[in-house]
């Protein structure tokens, strides 16, 4: 096993377990402060501690943040939410309720490093908990684009944290790579890695803009029969990067589609006619699609070994991201390549 003390530079949050807030200091800030009772649903998360609240009449998400997540961060997933609604409220994503004083995060009472927010729960199913269904895949890349031309214009310092689940950090998960000693999977990662490098010169020279940077089937709800788009949510991963990349990380979560490279192909198709891409970032997306998939399978099974009590929640996406770059073994790379240049034609 690799050294626990050897993390990625960009670790953060990600390497630091924290107890979760409890139901019931919530429910007193909840009362104090919002004026709001009802009955708490703990909800899995990634680095906060997430609570649905049931008022009888309303339904809401509570968030805590993670006592590492700078104030930046966390202003900036609330003011995102205030632009979108603002400025693209066709896009369904969660609106702030406010404070009893108008004020829109509390300094968390339990525990002053943390801070507390409420939002709407938006209606839906999670993607995640739906049947794969072909219409989804060009819906989710039109989304994608209808984001990056709305966010085009949203400028937050909160932007610029530092995030190990950047696809521009690549490079810096290379002392994980002893996790998967023995692994099947490793010469496939290692081949990622070389691939990555290609793709540096054409990040490099794009525009950087706000970008969700997990579009992932958790973050996206869809209606009861999986074919439209019902809500987008957690803006937590948000950075400032080309936008090709938030496109590459949606690619990455179709892998429960039965032909994963025709789903791929559509969602690409999806965000292509709504906001063109040119040939090089098309022949790259595979690559960067493959970067997010590696990255997934490294940052999870480190994590899981820090964080054994969340395992099953970390490696939701392990397995999924195995079969993806698995897929794109052999001829699967050339394969996909060609079909989404054809987009070009």
């Amino acid at each position: 096993m690799a050294d626990q003390t050897v993390l990625p530079t960009t670790a953060g949050v990600l390497a630091i377990t924290v107890t979760p807030a409890s139901a019931g200091d919530v429910a007193a800030a909840l009362s104090r402060y919002w004026a709001l009772s009802g009955r708490l649903e703990l909800v899995a998360g990634e680095r906060d501690t997430n609570f649905k609240l049931d008022t009888g009449e309303a339904q809401f998400l509570v968030k805590v943040t993670h006592p590492d997540e700078t104030d930046a961060a966390v202003e900036a997933q609330v003011a995102v939410l205030e632009h979108i609604n603002e400025h693209k409220p066709a896009i369904p994503t969660q609106t702030l309720v406010r404070q009893i004083n108008g004020d829109r995060l509390l300094r968390y009472p339990a525990d002053p490093r943390r801070s507390m927010r409420v939002v709407t729960y938006l209606d839906g199913q999670l993607r995640r908990h739906t049947p794969w269904q072909d219409a989804i895949a060009p819906a989710i890349g039109a989304m994608a684009a209808e984001l990056a031309d709305t966010l085009a214009t949203f400028q937050h310092p909160g932007c610029e944290q530092e995030l190990l689940w950047d696809l521009r950090r690549m490079r810096e998960l290379a002392p994980l790579l002893p996790y998967l000693k023995d692994d099947p999977i490793a010469d496939a990662v290692v081949a990622t890695f070389g691939h990555y490098e290609d793709c540096i010169p054409l990040i490099n020279e794009l525009p950087s803009q706000a970008i969700h940077n997990d579009l992932n089937p958790t973050n996206v709800l869809v209606s009861p029969d999986g074919r439209r788009i019902r809500g987008l949510i957690d803006f937590g991963d948000m950075i400032r990067a080309p936008a090709i990349l938030d496109l590459a990380v949606a690619c990455a979560y179709l892998t429960d589609a039965p032909r994963i490279s025709p789903a791929i192909v559509a969602c690409v198709a999806g965000y292509h006619a709504r906001r063109p891409l040119t040939r090089p970032c098309l022949r790259a997306l595979p690559d960067l699609i493959a970067t997010r998939w590696a990255m997934t399978i490294l940052i999870t099974e480190w994590r899981a070994t820090l964080q054994p009590q969340n395992a099953s929640y970390i490696l939701r996406n392990n397995a999924a991201s195995r079969t993806g770059l698995a897929m794109l073994s052999g001829d699967g790379r050339q394969q996909l390549i060609e079909a989404l240049e054809e987009c070009a034609s």
